[in-house]
């Protein structure tokens, strides 16, 4: 069973041909092993903020 998925204007254009983005593979490769060691931590507060601090700047765009 397939689902399909609309990426709206503004969506598609975070990720244009032509951008480049840098990953940390290193970072990458031990996040996946603290992930499976058990030993990964959520911080869920500097989540939570970073959650907040998004939708506050959402807000404020959309009211522009």
């Amino acid at each position: 069973m397939g689902v399909t998925v609309t990426l709206s204007a503004q969506t598609q254009s975070l990720s244009a041909p032509g951008t480049s983005e840098v990953v940390d593979t290193g970072k990458v490769e031990a996040m996946r092993s603290a992930i499976q060691s058990g030993s990964f931590k959520v911080n869920a507060e500097a989540i939570a903020d970073k959650l907040l601090s998004n939708a506050k700047e959402m807000l404020t765009a959309a009211r522009r």
